[in-house]
């Protein structure tokens, strides 16, 4: 999602290990509220689409589960 681009064409991933990592990224495409980057992506990351207040590289991120 669109959202999920953060400043300076960045990207938050949640690593392998659970923690904040931030990555730098390049828009190919978007249209509306979609968007196709190019990323530096390892194996285990997951792309954090939530707000976070006060993000630091490093910090322990946890996974809300869905009902």
């Amino acid at each position: 999602p669109r959202e999920s681009i953060r400043e300076n064409q960045q990207v938050w991933v949640r690593d392998a290990d659970g923690l904040l990592r931030i990555r730098d990224s390049e828009i190919l495409w978007r249209f509306e509220q979609e968007v196709l980057i190019r990323a530096d992506f390892t194996e285990g990351d997951q792309l954090i689409t939530s707000y976070l207040n006060e993000p630091l590289p490093g910090q322990p991120i946890a996974v809300r589960e869905q009902p």
